[in-house]
């Protein structure tokens, strides 16, 4: 799916029967999904720790910055990353890291960065997660569309259903998280 047609959809999940035909387009409707696209896609890739956006690359080795709290070492934000899932020593342990001003800070002399990448084409993403990216688009779009708060509430569930079958989904991939990942999220339905 397209990003186009997420933005189809999400007004389709409205009663309302106009669409968007380009991205560049200056209908109220383009504008209004284009305001709330950006609140949309990040709230879903940030809902999870996804398989398909989970990356870990090693940091080069941390910056002397002095005792912060404990901390001695500092490493950069990857640039490309969504949400930081943790720091990790060479043998794959999770270590006590902060942010401080937008750096790492870890006792670690060495480490690497476990994070979800910024993946911002959907047409990458699994069908499921673009389904949960188009109901919340949908949610966002329909108090400032329709002013209909019974539709928003209505839309709001279904976007959180959405969300939580892309989670199931995503859980219950043994490549990415065995068969803990698939017993937590049956425990909780």
């Amino acid at each position: 799916m397209t990003k186009l047609e997420i933005w189809n959809g999400a007004l389709a999940q409205l009663p309302h029967d106009r669409t968007v035909a380009s991205l560049t387009e200056t209908s109220t409707e383009a504008l209004r999904c284009a305001q709330e696209w950006e609140a949309a896609r990040v709230k879903v890739l940030c809902a999870h720790e996804w398989g398909f956006l989970r990356m870990s690359v090693p940091v080069c080795a941390g910056d002397w910055c002095g005792e912060v709290g404990g901390m001695l070492y500092a490493y950069p934000r990857p640039t490309s990353a969504l949400r930081i899932l943790g720091l990790f020593d060479a043998e794959g342990r999770k270590v006590r890291a902060e942010v401080v001003n937008g750096l790492l800070v870890s006792p670690e002399p060495t480490a690497s960065v476990r994070f979800l990448y910024d993946e911002a084409d959907p047409e990458v993403w699994p069908s499921l997660v673009q389904r949960a990216v188009l109901m919340e688009l949908a949610a966002r779009l329909c108090p400032v569309i329709t002013m209909n708060m019974v539709n928003t509430r209505v839309l709001m569930e279904r976007a959180k259903m959405a969300l939580d079958d892309a989670m199931l989904a995503d859980s219950s991939e043994v490549e990415y998280s065995g068969t803990a990942g698939d017993t937590y999220i049956m425990a909780r339905i």
